[in-house]
């Protein structure tokens, strides 16, 4: 056994590892980040996927950093620099007509009522229930989870007893049909994600999540340098506060004595002790690949398997000639350039994509996010042309027929086809195109069954439902996606485990 000695590993420097880094590294920990790749960020990373074009591979758009981990890691005197996105998002329809969603409520009710006046004439209450409800949960995003009573203490003292009920028994379609006659509108106004079943009870409480962003601020930002600028100046704070960070590093094993975590092996074969060791990695990963089966308490390892990992998106990288050209429906407009275009004809189709996801099929028409960066960021290239990534859902994880190496292609000439009958350039225009399924993000970022969020974001994982930043195995800690409050990029799992562990480790 090495005689090097940490206060604590950390295995995996995506973002939240980072954030836990800086935190436990602040409060005078000798901290050692090990990272099997070569760059440290994970999902939150900006890769060269096509020669002379940097792209944000799997995260791409900021909307939810934590304004807290933002100031104590100094990421903007460091360098961090975002760009708006304006307008934020753009609805384009097979039949003509458009919509945009807006910063501005009333612009936004001036767009819906060109699809619908009666719609227009609800969104506010829409936008009051949502911001009744998602107050309810805000204030836990940077503390330990809180049980459902305790939101119940919250939603009394409020007066917003009847909402919460509401929320956690609702569907989104029936929540949505309260408000808007127009699918159209209705598709527009959520998220759906993980539950992957807008018609699912109870749907409406994990979308909660998904209704807001950082705490005192909001919007979609295009980051400087792509995403992971933002994970290049984390790492930056995480060695000026003393901690190690080492690509290249690969962990093989969690070493236990006496049920106990006392440091990891590298697949080098190099061992190194530890007091605690905290995983950043998904958790059916950290139960099936770190740790030796006798040393797994319990069952501890079947309890992991049955975490709900099952919901598949896909990412579409390309580069184009031209932006995708929307200008056909718009007449005359003089706006910003529209950088965010978001394909979602109707809660159908969300609907149909999570059943021909949860079938093992492709889908047939995804609801599609298209985000071209480099309408705002220069930085990304020098050999012209625009960089163009989509967020899909939904993608199955298991092919029922065939594999995702045997299918990529034909998978990927769909979605382009599939885009092109909203975008009408965006064949035409494609120099060269990746398509990554959940497999790729799986093989790339190391997430189990591409599940971005590490754990899928359902009621019965939201809040207490993730995993605990404690775990059976004494002196060993999760910090990732798959704890409270969940992924996306918010550093906040990071900032709660290590704030955790520094309590429970004086």
């Amino acid at each position: 056994m090495a005689d090097v000695h940490y206060d604590a590993i950390i295995v995996g420097a995506g973002h939240n590892g980072l954030v836990a880094a800086f935190y436990l590294a602040r409060a005078g920990r000798k901290v050692l980040l090990c990272e099997r790749r070569s760059f440290v960020g994970g999902a939150c990373a900006t890769e060269e996927l096509f020669d002379g074009y940097r792209v944000s591979s799997c995260a791409y758009v900021m909307w939810k950093l934590e304004q807290k981990v933002r100031d104590d890691m100094g990421l903007d005197r460091r360098g961090l620099t975002m760009h708006l996105i304006d307008p934020p998002v753009f609805f384009p329809y097979e039949d003509g007509s458009h919509a945009f969603l807006h910063y501005d409520m009333d612009r936004t009710v001036e767009s819906i009522a060109r699809l619908n006046r009666h719609d227009a004439a609800r969104f506010s209450d829409w936008v009051d229930l949502w911001t009744r409800a998602t107050g309810l949960v805000q204030p836990y995003m940077l503390t330990d989870p809180p049980t459902l009573s305790d939101v119940w203490e919250r939603a009394k003292a409020s007066g917003d007893e009847a909402v919460l009920e509401r929320f956690l028994t609702s569907s989104l379609v029936d929540l949505a049909a309260d408000h808007f006659e127009d699918e159209r509108v209705r598709a527009m106004m959520l998220y759906v994600q993980d539950i992957a079943d807008p018609h699912a009870p109870g749907s409406a409480w994990a979308e909660v999540f998904f209704q807001f962003g950082a705490a005192g601020g909001h919007g979609y930002y295009v980051v400087e340098g792509g995403m992971g600028s933002i994970t290049h100046y984390m790492a930056e704070a995480v060695t000026e506060q003393g901690g190690e960070i080492r690509c290249d590093a690969p962990v093989a094993q969690v070493l236990v004595e006496n049920g106990k975590a006392t440091g990891v092996r590298l697949e080098s074969g190099e061992e190194m002790r530890a007091h605690l060791v905290v995983s950043n990695a998904d958790p059916k990963r950290t139960y099936r690949t770190l740790f030796a089966p006798d040393d797994l308490p319990g069952d501890l390892a079947q309890r992991a398997e049955r975490l709900k990992t099952g919901t598949g998106y896909f990412k579409f990288h390309c580069v184009m000639d031209e932006p995708p050209d929307v200008s056909g429906y718009l007449n005359g407009y003089d706006g910003p350039p529209i950088s965010y275009i978001m394909i979602a004809p109707s809660l159908d189709h969300y609907a149909r994509a999570g059943a021909e996801m949860r079938a093992g099929v492709p889908c047939s028409e995804p609801i599609c996010h298209l985000q071209v960066p480099t309408l705002y960021d220069a930085t990304l290239t020098d050999r012209g042309g625009h960089i163009c990534s989509i967020w899909g859902l939904y993608a199955p994880a298991h092919l029922a027929e065939g594999t995702w190496d045997e299918r990529r292609e034909e998978v990927g000439e769909g979605v382009i086809d599939y885009v092109t009958r909203f975008v009408p350039n965006f064949r035409s225009a494609i120099r060269e195109w990746m398509f990554m399924s959940p497999w790729d993000i799986e093989q790339r970022a190391g997430i189990t069954d591409g599940a971005i969020r590490h754990l899928d974001v359902v009621p019965s994982q939201f809040l207490n439902g993730r995993q605990s930043y404690d775990t059976p195995i004494g002196n060993f800690y999760l910090c990732g996606g798959g704890t409270h409050p969940a992924g996306e990029v918010t550093g906040a799992p990071g900032h709660n485990a290590a704030h955790h562990i520094l309590r429970t480790n004086a």
